[in-house]
């Protein structure tokens, strides 16, 4: 918060002229708290299942999550989706398609997070952060909880169907009508 009675003060102990004293005062800004905005990346295979790796720092410690993180000053999200997972995977990711946005409250954070979706990448997939995470794996979607993964159950359902869930499998997803 700005202390306008110190500035006065300064003001009337220094003997500035008026117009260098309102200059000072005037670049002195207050900093307002922002909320921070990230990216995260759902990449899913042909089976519908989502990339995701066990987290080891404290925003979701020992839960599955996706690759991403926040969103830089320069950045659109579709850039930031590609930056993030290249530096947490070390592939490239193919073109993607914002699916969903949310606003959380979690882990004592207050962010906005946009859900990016793709199913293509080149290069091989790693583990660029092996202090923050465990390795890249795919993960069937329908087995993922509020209790195992850190992305909501409602992103996840906005996934597309897989093509193939699973071979002769008849669960609902692979034999209810589109």
């Amino acid at each position: 918060m700005v202390d306008f009675a110190r500035i006065n003060r300064e003001r009337k102990q220094s003997n500035l002229p008026n117009a260098t004293a309102l200059a000072l005062n005037a670049s002195v800004k207050e900093e307002k708290p922002t909320h921070p905005v990230g990216v995260s990346v759902l990449l899913t295979d042909s089976q519908g299942r989502v990339l995701l790796a066990k987290r080891k720092n404290n925003s979701g410690a020992g839960l599955l999550s996706t690759p991403g993180g926040r969103l830089e000053k320069t950045e659109t999200i579709e850039q930031c989706a590609a930056r993030e997972f290249e530096e947490e995977t070390g592939a490239q990711l193919g073109p993607v398609k914002i699916i969903a946005w949310k606003e959380h409250f979690r882990y004592g954070n207050h962010y906005i997070m946009f859900y990016a979706h793709a199913t293509t990448y080149t290069g091989w997939l790693r583990n660029c952060i092996p202090d923050k995470s465990e390795e890249w794996e795919y993960f069937d979607r329908f087995l993922l909880t509020e209790t195992n993964c850190t992305e909501p159950q409602d992103v996840l359902a906005l996934l597309p169907r897989p093509t193939n869930h699973h071979a002769g499998c008849v669960c609902i997803y692979c034999v209810a009508p589109a």
